[in-house]
């Protein structure tokens, strides 16, 4: 069974590519940015919700994270296709 992002589409293919021709990466940045707002929101109200703020706050990094390892940040060196191996 195939894990998918909340808002995201489940008919992007492997690639990362939706149907309409967004890019994985920006729907996870488009995620990342409208969770920043979410909780932003939340902390200015008068008496903000913690558990929502941490909850949100989790899926921003998890977003964060799965961005970094889709650029390849979450490789070794060795690992990484664009980057030659150091001696």
């Amino acid at each position: 069974m195939r894990t998918v992002l909340p808002g995201l589409s489940p008919t992007a293919s492997p690639l990362g590519h939706s149907p309409m021709g967004h890019s994985l990466m920006g729907r996870l940045d488009e995620r990342q940015a409208d969770l920043e707002r979410q909780i932003t929101a939340e902390r200015a109200r008068t008496t903000p919700d913690e558990m929502l703020i941490r909850r949100l706050t989790r899926e921003r990094l998890l977003a964060r994270d799965r961005m970094a390892a889709l650029s390849g940040y979450g490789m070794p060196r060795w690992a990484r296709p664009d980057l030659p191996a150091a001696e």
